[in-house]
């Protein structure tokens, strides 16, 4: 037989990638189980279980169906949301190895996939039952499709409908296809997709709820951006420098130029819709990954052939590796196992089944929980709310935050029996502020006007 040393060479460092990547993925899952349902539901997470139940309307269908499919083989609905959550947060970092060794490099693929792995917003968010990690998922699989632009507008497709801002993705998405088509004329396929794009855009109710008017930039950088830099520091770091460093190589245009279309157009939606709503900043890791990963390239190019100063570089990367680690194994330790509307939710429900109330309709802030954990319809008051007989109102600290006003009204208008009060004793969260909890939470039994 006769002796291959290239090919030996080749098949061993195939297995050390292999290795490499396996042991990031261990990593990833250790961190991910460490913070998993650490906050048990957030708010937005009770529209989705009740879609899967049958109780709420469908809506960012791909996220939701998914979940439906879990239940299906686990019949829990919990369970369920934080598998889809879990497993897409897990499948995207091989996705990033395959997408970054595809775009530069296997060794940017497997920094990438590392970079991900320990992302503070990730890690957090592959616990939620929110769909952050699904559209990134998803999206991620447009990319590795880019030479095939039809399947690439597809999973594009699909990653909007599990985060509609995604939408607008499209045209990055777009830029990086005409720049890496020798045959322009293979865009086209791509372009099909624009059409149903055009339906969700401007007919889709959730749609149209992503684009408020007016843009808070200040309040958004000293929030929001700064957020983002300082829990996911060395993404933040490594991608930014890697846009200044390669900002005007010709060879690594089409990345640069689709990384910034990219974090421009998701900025100007969060900072118009919420800039201070922390969780949208996961959505802005993937286009540093990529500039990050042509940096992370270049050190290794400088390294093997000048060598300067390889120890500093070396022991400054491996600290900020294990700086960012640290952080985001402690994930979410200030937040409560779990979250005030859950709370309050099981003690209305222990306190209708101990007085043998037979409600017909919840009234409350947090709607969906309520109707999750008690089986009843649940609406938000509203200025126009009416309470009739056997009608549960739950006056919690949101309500008389957020809804003061309009609560004075049906306590003047309508008799309201007082059935019992408690305290959840932990704050509740609106939006990225932490509301104390002032005043026990009173139920209420409507007996007409």
């Amino acid at each position: 037989m006769r002796f291959k040393p290239k090919i030996i060479f080749k098949s061993l460092k195939e297995n050390w990638e292999f290795l490499l990547l396996f042991f990031i993925f261990i990593l990833a899952v250790i961190l991910r189980i460490k913070n998993w349902s650490n906050f048990h539901l957030y708010p937005d997470a009770y529209k989705y279980l009740l879609a899967v139940k049958g109780d709420g309307r469908w809506w960012r269908i791909s996220f939701t169906g998914l979940i439906y499919l879990f239940n299906l083989v686990f019949k829990n609905p919990e369970m369920s949301g934080h598998l889809v959550s879990f497993f897409a947060g897990i499948a995207a970092i091989a996705l990033v190895y395959f997408v970054l060794k595809k775009f530069i490099s296997s060794g940017a693929g497997l920094f990438g996939a590392l970079l991900l792995a320990i992302s503070f917003s990730h890690v957090v968010f592959s616990g939620f039952i929110l769909p952050e990690t699904t559209a990134i998922c998803f999206y991620l699989i447009a990319l590795l499709f880019v030479d095939n632009p039809f399947f690439s507008g597809l999973f594009i497709f699909i990653s909007a409908l599990a985060r509609e801002e995604y939408i607008l993705l499209f045209l990055p998405t777009l830029i990086l296809i005409w720049f890496r088509s020798k045959e322009k004329r293979k865009i086209i396929p791509f372009l099909v997709w624009l059409v149903p794009v055009f339906f969700l855009l401007f007919f889709g109710q959730p749609y149209r709820q992503a684009f408020s008017l007016g843009l808070h930039f200040k309040r958004g950088l000293t929030s929001f951006v700064t957020d983002f830099a300082l829990t996911n520091f060395v993404v933040f770091l490594l991608g930014v420098a890697g846009i200044f460093t390669f900002i005007f190589n010709k060879k690594y245009k089409p990345y640069i130029i689709f990384s910034i279309v990219y974090v421009a157009i998701l900025l100007l939606v969060y900072l118009t819709q919420n800039p201070a709503d922390w969780r949208y900043n996961i959505h802005l890791i993937l286009p540093l990954l990529i500039t990050a990963g042509l940096l992370f390239d270049l050190v290794i190019h400088r390294l093997r052939t000048e060598r300067i100063f390889e120890c500093i570089i070396i022991v400054l990367l491996i600290s900020l590796l294990i700086g960012q680690t640290i952080l985001s194994f402690s994930g979410l330790n200030n937040l409560p196992n779990q979250s005030y509307e859950t709370i309050s939710a099981l003690h209305v429900k222990q306190i209708v089944l101990e007085n043998s109330l037979q409600p017909n309709r919840v009234l409350a802030s947090f709607a969906e929980a309520y109707q999750y954990y008690l089986g009843l319809p649940a609406e938000k008051i509203n200025s126009s709310t009416q309470i009739s007989d056997h009608e549960l109102l739950i006056v919690d600290q949101p309500m008389r935050d957020l809804e003061g006003e309009n609560l004075q009204k049906l306590k003047q208008n309508y008799n309201l029996r007082k059935i019992n009060e408690f305290y959840v004793g932990e704050p509740y969260y609106n939006s990225s502020e932490i509301m104390p909890e002032r005043e026990p939470v009173e139920i209420y039994v409507g007996e007409g006007e």
